[in-house]
């Protein structure tokens, strides 16, 4: 990860900071790594560039692209989560139906061969 104080050519707009953050740095633990990874520039007060920095050292993570990884992949798990909950809800909202045994079998493969 490579911090400046702003972007080669560029002005800043206040006191940001700008973070390249290189995603083969440095892991979370937990957190498997991934041959395609990208990178990502993301401009920062101050404030939130102290925060980060503290977070990722507190939180176990090698570096502070592999917090801000973090972060990401709880938000899609939240995202994940609320999704599921959504089509649970739905599902106990529509109208029940009895099923045969034939039937919950097609069901199960069904659901074992999207896994």
């Amino acid at each position: 990860m490579v911090v400046r104080d702003r972007p080669p050519g560029r002005s800043t707009c206040g006191s940001l900071w700008v973070i390249d953050m290189n995603w083969e740095e440095g892991q979370c633990a937990g957190m498997s790594g991934s041959k395609d990874l990208t990178r990502m520039t993301v401009s920062l007060p101050a404030t939130q560039k102290a925060y980060v920095m503290a977070r990722a050292a507190a939180s176990g993570c090698s570096t502070r692209s592999a917090y801000i990884r973090r972060l990401i992949q709880a938000d899609q798990v939240a995202r994940e989560q609320e999704e599921l909950e959504r089509k649970i809800l739905a599902g106990l909202d529509s109208p029940a139906r009895v099923l045969s045994p034939e039937q919950w079998q097609e069901l199960r493969g069904a659901l074992r061969q999207a896994q």
